[in-house]
C-alpha cells in the first residue's frame, strides 16, 4: 500500500494534563491524526496478525534560514513523527501498530511538504 498525505509533517504531541489530573491529546495532534485517517480511508487494509514493513518519508518545506543545511537535522525527531502516523492508521490500515515489525524512517526537505507512507506485508502472501 502506498499513500501520500499532503501536509506539513507534525510530531505526536505528549498528552497534556488539567489541574484535576485528566489527560487530553493536544489539538494539533488530534487534527493531524484526523487528517491522516481521512487520507487513508479506502486504501488497502491488512488482516490481523500479518507482519508489516512500514517505510515513512517526511518532507518539510525548507525555510530560507536553512540555506546551508543539507539535511533536516532539527526538530521534530523521526520517532515522534512516525508515532503520529502509526497511531493514525490503527484500525484503518491495520488492526494495531504492533503488527509493524520493521520500519524505515526518512526526513528531508522537499516541495510540496508531505508524508509518504508505504506498507508491505512480510513473507507469505
Amino acid at each position: 500500500m502506498r499513500l501520500t498525505i499532503p501536509m506539513q509533517p507534525v510530531a505526536k504531541g505528549r498528552p497534556k494534563f488539567t489541574r484535576n489530573g485528566y489527560a487530553y491529546t493536544p489539538t494539533k495532534t488530534r487534527e493531524a491524526e484526523a487528517f491522516i485517517k481521512t487520507c487513508a480511508i479506502g486504501n488497502e487494509t491488512f488482516a490481523d496478525g500479518i507482519p508489516l514493513l512500514m517505510t515513512l518519508r517526511f518532507y518539510f518545506t525548507k525555510p530560507k534560514s536553512a540555506k546551508k543545511r543539507v539535511y533536516h537535522t532539527v526538530k521534530p525527531d523521526c520517532t515522534n513523527l512516525a508515532k503520529l502516523v502509526e497511531d493514525s492508521l490503527n484500525g484503518i490500515t491495520y488492526h494495531d501498530d504492533s503488527a509493524i515489525v520493521q520500519m524505515f524512517i526518512y526526513k528531508d526537505y522537499g516541495e510540496p511538504a508531505r508524508i509518504e507512507v508505504e506498507i508491505n506485508q512480510i513473507g507469505g502472501e
